[in-house]
């Protein structure tokens, strides 16, 4: 959800107007080649708990995101 909310409030910059790099600092005022940053919001952020909300989600507003927690006995999975 942190992601989401501060894509929400502040907006991020594409890959290509801002490639990443591994490391610390302050965000940059414009793009690499030199051009202004155009910051992209989302639109909402939401959670969703069980299938049938999941299904809902999909249904009236298109593709969703999902996670989950891979613990270390999850590499020996053999199903």
């Amino acid at each position: 959800d942190q992601a989401w909310s501060f894509m929400k409030e502040n907006g991020v910059a594409t890959n290509k107007c801002v490639p990443y790099e591994a490391r610390d600092g302050t965000c940059p005022s414009s793009c690499s080649d030199g051009s202004p940053i155009k910051l992209y919001h989302a639109d909402s952020v939401n959670t969703y708990s069980g299938p049938s909300s999941i299904q809902m989600a999909i249904l009236e507003g298109g593709p969703v995101e999902t996670a989950f927690t891979v613990y270390q006995d999850f590499m020996s999975y053999k199903g």
